[in-house]
């Protein structure tokens, strides 16, 4: 039986529609899970891809280094008082970590060994990479930053999340010269801490940081005037390799 020409074509057309519908899907099924991190301690994190780099979502809140080793852990009391890793928690009180991970010196970003393998604590310039993406850093902080008032004081200027990085106010922790009310865990719902993995090329004692505050969408930490005392407790945020 002779069949028209045009039969063909459409049957043609058929196979070829149905075929990369079929490879559409297959691709799609291959699609690999979002990047999934777990620590020394068993916490499992995720991340989030922005520009060329793939970040943590989460704060840390491992108490181990990736060998194993207990990370010291010291109270408000006790805090700041030898030139050591530690780690704290927020308000000395091990449940915050859940929603804030923990505070830690920057002593123990140091050792090089907070992250899991395959990660790491990202340094200056790579913290700018990452503002200089969402459009620098007078406004990335407003990009950056959880959405609402659930955790951030009012007004939480700025903040849209847009990049799904949602940075919390984890606050930070000072030499335990001072009174707790004195010290930054009494700006609750006011500012996050971020240690980068640089020191200060001439003041030993300091290091740079990134800082997002309640009432502004701009970043601080950026210039290398913008430093922190090593002693200090600050947040952490892994940066892949």
């Amino acid at each position: 039986m002779n069949v028209p020409r045009f039969t063909w074509n459409i049957l043609i057309m058929f196979v070829a529609i149905t075929s990369f519908s079929t490879l559409s899907c297959s691709k799609d099924d291959d699609d690999p899970q979002p990047t999934q991190i777990t620590d020394a301690d068993g916490n499992v994190y995720t991340a989030v891809t922005i520009g060329t780099q793939t970040w943590m979502v989460e704060n840390l809140k491992t108490t181990k280094y990736n060998d194993g080793t207990q990370i010291p852990l010291l109270d408000y009391d006790h805090w700041g008082n030898a030139q050591d890793g530690a780690y704290c928690n927020l308000f000395d009180t091990p449940a915050n970590s859940d929603k804030y991970g923990r505070l830690y010196d920057w002593y123990a970003v140091n050792t090089g060994k907070l992250a899991p393998a395959g990660w790491h604590v990202p340094s200056h310039a790579e913290w700018q990479t990452l503002l200089d993406f969402v459009g620098g850093a007078a406004v990335a902080g407003g990009k950056l930053k959880e959405v609402g008032f659930t955790n951030w004081s009012v007004p939480n200027t700025g903040a849209t999340d847009e990049f799904g990085f949602s940075v919390l106010p984890g606050l930070w922790r000072v030499h335990s010269a001072q009174t707790l009310a004195a010290s930054g865990e009494n700006q609750y719902g006011r500012s996050g801490h971020f240690w980068t993995s640089t020191s200060h090329v001439s003041l030993d004692d300091f290091a740079h940081h990134r800082a997002f505050n309640y009432d502004t969408e701009a970043v601080f930490g950026v210039t290398s005037g913008d430093i922190a005392g090593k002693a200090i407790g600050m947040s952490v945020r892994l940066i892949k390799d």
